[in-house]
């Protein structure tokens, strides 16, 4: 370099690491602040959830095992229902999708669980590295509670924790 800035790998491999999470969570609180003040767009469209998922499975699973996640995809009701139609917005619930999988990977104690989805919110589970802004899971209720869902949280210490969510079928499909 120009003698400037050392140019050690791992100097610089930080700076960009650090300008990664800057840019990420400028990214979350844009979001949060559309979310906030109704101006986030929202395209809903009539989608197979069964076809959903599974195409989001298969496009995203090996990028989720590479961070070290256990990714299955179970069709538990292909042999009852012909077809599950709901009424969403596809990027957004991969939005939530995402934001639930970056979260997979970190336990959640048992007194945090009604708190995980506050804006800000930061686990004080010192063993973990911590480097998200805080909003994902904020910004995913949101989503889902704008497709009248809900979400939620289910840990247990030695176990891990399950993060769901669920959105309302269409009737009469």
């Amino acid at each position: 370099m120009d003698g400037v800035i050392p140019s050690k790998k791992n100097f610089i491999q930080l700076v960009y690491d650090q300008s990664l999470y800057l840019s990420r969570m400028l990214h979350d609180l844009h979001d949060m602040t559309n979310v906030e003040n109704r101006q986030i767009k929202y395209d809903l469209q009539k989608v197979n959830i069964q076809d959903y998922v599974l195409n989001f499975y298969n496009k995203t699973k090996l990028d989720v095992e590479k961070e070290g996640i256990i990714f299955k995809y179970h069709d538990l009701l292909s042999d009852t229902v012909e077809e599950l139609i709901v009424f969403i917005d596809p990027l957004r619930i991969e939005q939530v999708i995402v934001n639930i999988l970056k979260n997979a990977k970190r336990f959640v104690k048992e007194d945090e669980l009604d708190l995980v989805f506050n804006r800000f919110y930061k686990s004080k589970n010192q063993n973990q590295q911590q480097n998200g802004s805080g909003l994902g899971l904020s910004i995913s209720k949101e989503i889902i509670e704008h497709h009248h869902g809900m979400i939620g949280v289910e840990s247990k210490e030695g176990e891990g924790s399950c993060f769901y969510f669920m959105l309302p079928l269409l009737e009469g499909m």
